[in-house]
């Protein structure tokens, strides 16, 4: 494997290095509590990128390195109270029950979907900076799995526990158009009331 390739690898890990190191405690391997997802994520880019045979150039490594920095400042950024600024946005969000006050209420989801995010797109810029056009076929399972595990968290920071959230104001006029369906293919006969369906027959 070309140096350069390997220093790609360390530049991509290195983020997620250096919040393995400076935070390790917030490395469970729960799916929706920590950053345990960073390790697995980093374990299908590295796995990817070992059997490339493209070499990354030294402008590229260099662009990137800037990219590390801004994305490393954010999680260090969050212990002077940008995390507390998140937690603090989420009743704006509608998010249920996310508070400083309460923060079991939404399982923490809500401060580590923005660091999913985070580090998904600081994942995505890197290798499109390593790679240019070619990184969606070189690096693409770490980025699908760490966005992923961002929309995981956002359903449950915007779903817990059974609640509908922003989903509830689509729900009567899903119920209608059930309905409607129904009746229209004789298929019994449905009748709606605010968000419940009624069927007979």
């Amino acid at each position: 494997m070309h140096k350069n390739t390997v220093l790609a690898i360390l530049l991509i890990a290195s983020p997620i290095l250096f919040v393995l190191a400076a935070y390790p405690d917030s490395f469970s391997m729960s799916w929706n509590q920590g950053r345990g997802g960073f390790l697995f994520g980093l374990a299908f880019i590295v796995a990817e990128i070992v059997g490339i045979k493209f070499v990354v150039s030294k402008n590229r490594l260099i662009f990137g390195i800037p990219l590390v920095i801004a994305t490393v400042i954010y999680f260090i950024v969050l212990d002077f109270g940008l995390h507390d600024y998140i937690m603090n946005a989420a009743p704006a969000f509608n998010v249920v029950g996310c508070s400083i006050g309460n923060p079991q209420g939404c399982i923490y989801s809500w401060g580590w979907l923005w660091d999913f995010v985070v580090i998904t797109i600081f994942v995505i810029t890197a290798a499109i900076i390593m790679f240019g056009k070619k990184w969606i076929r070189i690096v693409i399972a770490g980025p699908v799995f760490l966005g992923g595990s961002a929309i995981i968290l956002s359903l449950d920071t915007f779903f817990p526990f059974d609640t509908l959230g922003p989903l509830q104001y689509f729900v009567p006029y899903l119920v209608q158009t059930n309905v409607w369906v129904i009746n229209a293919l004789e298929l019994g006969l449905a009748t709606a009331r605010d968000n419940i369906m009624f069927l007979q027959g």
